[in-house]
């Protein structure tokens, strides 16, 4: 026995292969299966089976007497024409009859498998079979399928069109892909895609569920119509730049402000496009801020429209993120803030005047909160008492009277506070009035509430004559 190990690890060397090549020589040369372990075995004092023996002799061309009992040479004469055809005609029949089985079970373990619906139909839509898939994603078990068309059980709607798919298909033809609603059994349906091929009479579908696919799309489309509406109505320019700064997007108000069509921006820079020389820099800064994932960025800028000159634009940009979480494009929202800011010179200009007139007079004036408190006072004012200017500023305003009469003054303040009414602040003309130093004047108070009452109370401080001429 060990001879022959022996004798069969002499041979297989000789060929240079391994057990496991050796073993699938052995079944393509002479049709013999057999596993690289048992190769092993057999060479190591494992009983030789007769068949195996023989095998390695014809696929091999070894002399079979050599090889069982040790007589006579290795190898044996070249094989006949006709050996070598037998052999080849045994070899093509061993494939042939392995491929059927193998090719069945790969396909049914696919069919069995796959995630998909895999349905094989009649070219009339009759359904032949159904992967398991297909009960998993409509409900429907395959005994229910196989006893009604394919049509039957899609959406009435969707029906012409996949009879129609049906219609054109034919061997040769390349596959088509359609989707339609499948009716599922607790009900309602769910998008289905398919891919259709005809091959051999009949029709094979593979399809996938496309119902999140579809849901997806949809509040996708949704929200880029609800943008594009946001867009087109919002009252401010909003423009897109890339990482360049030049314009992907502008809304229709910006086209309206600057003139321009929306297609005609896209591609050019934003800061040589819209903004004047001297102000391209803080947008550059700005720009290289965003870029660097810090922001969002405000300023204003005068927007660059030759036949609009003097438009203030009031800026608010910040960076887009890509799936790289890096910034990849930035988005500015301008606000046309010209006429705020010519109302804006306007009123300071008035307010200047008003300060000059205020300024200007000979008696003092000063504005009183419901609190009792002095929030403002004319220079005039302070001048009188002997404060610097703003001095009074926060003070109640009986800090200006006797300390004997300010407990009565509070009491009478509050019920004037109560109901406010233009006239003089005490019944009698004059009032005493106390100044920084210790001092007292006569002076004549005017008051007169604001409009509305909450705002507080005006009033007016004149000095005796006498007195105003010694001031």
């Amino acid at each position: 026995m060990d001879q022959i190990t022996d004798r069969l690890r002499e041979v297989r060397q000789r060929t240079g292969l391994g057990t496991r090549g050796f073993a699938h020589e052995l079944e393509q040369r002479a049709g013999y299966q057999v596993s690289h372990s048992s190769v092993a075995q057999y060479e190591s004092g494992t009983t030789v089976p007769a068949p195996y023996a023989d095998a390695v002799a014809r696929a091999f061309l070894v002399d079979p007497r050599w090889l069982l009992s040790g007589e006579g040479l290795p190898e044996r004469n070249q094989p006949s024409e006709v050996e070598r055809a037998f052999h080849v005609i045994a070899r093509t029949v061993q494939r042939i009859r392995a491929a059927p089985s193998t090719v069945e079970s790969q396909f049914d373990a696919f069919f069995r498998l796959s995630p998909d619906l895999l349905q094989i139909v009649t070219p009339e839509g009759y359904v032949v079979r159904v992967n398991p898939s297909t009960e998993r994603i409509t409900g429907f078990p395959p005994e229910t399928m196989l006893t009604a068309p394919f049509f039957d059980f899609l959406d009435p709607d969707d029906r012409p069109a996949a009879r129609r798919v049906f219609e054109g298909l034919s061997d040769g033809t390349s596959p088509v892909e359609f989707e339609n609603r499948h009716r599922r059994r607790e009900g309602g349906f769910v998008w289905i895609s398919w891919v259709a091929a005809h091959s051999d009479g009949l029709v094979y579908l593979a399809g996938r569920d496309a119902t999140e696919r579809r849901e997806t799309h949809r509040a996708l489309r949704l929200e880029r119509d609800f943008m594009e509406g946001v867009l087109a109505v919002a009252d401010a320019v909003v423009v897109v730049t890339d990482q360049e700064g030049r314009i992907v997007r502008m809304n229709r108000k910006g086209e309206e402000l600057t003139g321009l069509n929306g297609h005609d921006a896209v591609g050019r820079a934003f800061p040589e496009m819209l903004l004047p020389r001297e102000e391209r820099g803080v947008w550059a800064a700005n720009h290289r801020q965003l870029l660097e994932g810090r922001g969002p960025v405000l300023w204003e800028s005068t927007l660059l429209v030759p036949a609009r000159p003097g438009i203030q634009i009031r800026w608010s940009f910040a960076g887009l993120r890509g799936e790289d979480n890096f910034v990849s494009h930035t988005v500015g929202i301008g606000t046309d803030v010209t006429a705020q800011r010519s109302m804006e010179r306007e009123l300071r200009a008035n307010e200047e005047t008003l300060r000059a007139v205020v300024e200007s007079v000979t008696d003092g004036l000063f504005m009183m909160e419901q609190s009792g408190r002095i929030s403002w006072t004319n220079q005039r004012m302070s001048e009188i008492f002997g404060y610097p200017p703003g001095g009074l500023t926060g003070e109640p305003l009986d800090l200006l009277l006797p300390e004997e009469v300010r407990e009565a003054h509070r009491t009478l303040q509050e019920g004037y506070l109560l109901d406010p009414r233009p006239g003089m602040m005490s019944p009698g003309r004059w009032v005493r009035g106390r100044c920084k130093d210790g001092s007292e004047v006569e002076v004549e108070v005017l008051l007169s509430p604001m409009d509305p009452p909450e705002l507080g109370v005006v009033g007016r401080v004149t000095l005796q004559k006498e007195e105003a001429d010694s001031t």
